[in-house]
């Protein structure tokens, strides 16, 4: 099991850099979040795999459109995972894990806004995505609204891809997603928010690994 770091509002690479100086010891994958691509480019993902070589980078585009190119250019900025959205066209995502495949990296599909999620589920992991985002919204995350217990009854249709948790978790609550077996869990302002963010961190993957 994999923790994922989401940086959305850190604004630059200066401030991007300091957060993961502070937390690199327990993160495996650095998410460079739809807000700090929208402030920075794609740019960053190249500062970010250059100074953290070691660490996988996740690039969250959230495609929708055009998804050879748009999958292609944050591969070529140096991303190890990108995400599509789950909710787009079958051959947009089709196109995006083409041409992963063709770099020896990963699609990552997010299931936000997706309706018929268990039907949904059944076909991209038939498709071959690498992994399935089961995420809660920041927008719904304000209405109180936690996914995890729902998260389990889709658990065991998965039967190829990884899975992924995302969307309000924090210490206080990430032993319930952890207890779903995911692969990755993706934890944001949980982390990254927080005043003493490094215990966090160190605490969270503690509650993963068992300890």
């Amino acid at each position: 099991m994999k923790l994922q770091v989401a940086l959305d509002f850190c604004k630059n690479y200066q401030n991007a850099k300091k957060i993961i100086e502070d937390i690199e010891e327990y993160v495996d994958i650095i998410e460079l979040g739809t807000p700090l691509l929208m402030e920075c480019g794609l740019d960053i993902i190249t500062k970010i795999k250059r100074d953290y070589p070691e660490k996988t980078i996740l690039s969250d585009l959230k495609i929708m459109d055009a998804g050879r190119y748009e999958t292609e250019e944050a591969l070529k900025a140096g991303a190890d995972i990108v995400t599509i959205m789950a909710v787009t066209e079958k051959k947009t995502i089709e196109e995006g894990i083409k041409v992963a495949k063709e770099y020896g990296r990963k699609i990552m599909t997010d299931l936000l806004s997706v309706q018929n999620i268990g039907e949904r589920i059944e076909v991209l992991d038939k498709m071959g995505v690498d992994y399935i985002c089961l995420h809660t919204s920041k927008d719904l995350q304000r209405d109180g609204m936690n996914m995890a217990a729902s998260f389990g009854k889709y658990r065991s249709s998965i039967k190829n891809s990884g899975i992924a948790l995302a969307g309000g978790i924090s210490i206080d609550n990430v032993k319930s997603y952890v207890e779903l077996a995911p692969d990755i869990i993706i934890v944001g302002e949980g982390i990254v928010a927080q005043k003493d963010r490094r215990e966090k961190a160190k605490r969270i993957k503690e509650i993963m690994i068992g300890r």
